[in-house]
């Protein structure tokens, strides 16, 4: 190596190293001339399509298609819950329920007492009108006639049907109060349906009584008294018109006082089997006047 040789290989380092420094500031330049027009751009996009751009990462494919169809992906993305839709689609519904009942409930504030017998009658007009048409063109009766006939079986009819109503309430209230009771004395799931089937027959006879002896007036008799049947054998008697007068009435009570004794009894058992823990409790001891401890 020469003398002069290693101080032209320092200004040729020099050189090359001034060269690089400016060649990654011209790159710097434009990274930053890049970014300020990137910037520019999305202030002018609308939020649909700059939250998209700013989801495409380093390396992914950016989407191409209507700008429209893009802003719509973007706002699936963002879709609102499941749940939030079915409360928004069922909210209205509801205003509307609840504005056709505050309407019917002050049109009927509003309505005279007189128009309430005139719809009644109005109704069963056009119930019974078919039947009084039967028994005028039909059966030949008089259209006077008919029309009192068919009064008569429309008052049977409702009549029959009221009748039912009670009698079905106080008779659920009756098996209630026993499923209850009998349910009670078993701790464990398994055992609630050995403990409940005798129940579930005293549910089922009656069907099967009415059914197999509906020509029979004495079997029905004796299912209109028996507090178990009596839902179904009074009022079918009444709906067929062979039974008295006084004969619900004195059903109904014993189906009352049964009924009041069968809750009585059903909640005694009812607090004294509820905490038991293990096997059966013992009709004795849910029977007892003293709770478990």
């Amino acid at each position: 190596m020469t003398v002069g040789e290693p101080d032209r290989l320092a200004r040729r380092s020099t050189t090359g190293s001034a060269s690089g420094q400016a060649r990654t500031g011209r790159t710097r330049a434009r990274i930053a001339a890049a970014t300020r027009e990137a910037r520019l751009r999305l202030q002018d996009v609308p939020d649909e399509r700059r939250g998209s751009a700013r989801r495409v990462g380093v390396g992914a494919d950016v989407p191409e298609g209507d700008p429209a169809e893009l802003v719509a992906a973007g706002g699936a993305a963002r879709s609102v819950p499941a749940a939030v839709k079915e409360a928004a689609s069922w909210s209205w519904r509801l205003l509307l329920i609840a504005a056709a009942i505050y309407l019917v409930v002050r049109l009927l504030t509003e309505v005279p007492i007189v128009t309430v017998p005139f719809v009644i009658a109005l109704l069963l007009t056009v119930v019974l009108g078919p039947v009084q048409r039967l028994l005028r063109d039909r059966l030949r009766v008089p259209h006077s006639l008919a029309a009192f006939l068919a009064l008569l079986a429309g008052i049977v009819v409702i009549g029959a049907i009221i009748w039912f109503v009670v009698f079905f309430t106080f008779g659920f209230v009756l098996i209630a109060a026993l499923y209850a009771a009998t349910a009670s004395m078993v701790s464990r799931q398994e055992d609630v349906g050995s403990v409940t089937a005798p129940v579930m027959v005293l549910v089922m006879i009656p069907y099967f009584l009415v059914i197999l002896f509906n020509d029979n007036a004495l079997v029905l008799a004796i299912m209109s008294y028996v507090p178990f049947s009596a839902p179904v054998g009074m009022p079918m008697r009444m709906f067929l018109g062979t039974a008295e007068w006084w004969e619900p009435l004195l059903s109904l009570a014993i189906l009352l006082v049964t009924t009041w004794g069968v809750v009585v009894l059903g909640s005694r058992i009812y607090s004294n089997s509820l905490l038991r823990m293990g096997g059966r409790v013992k009709i004795k001891e849910a029977l007892s006047r003293r709770s478990a401890a």
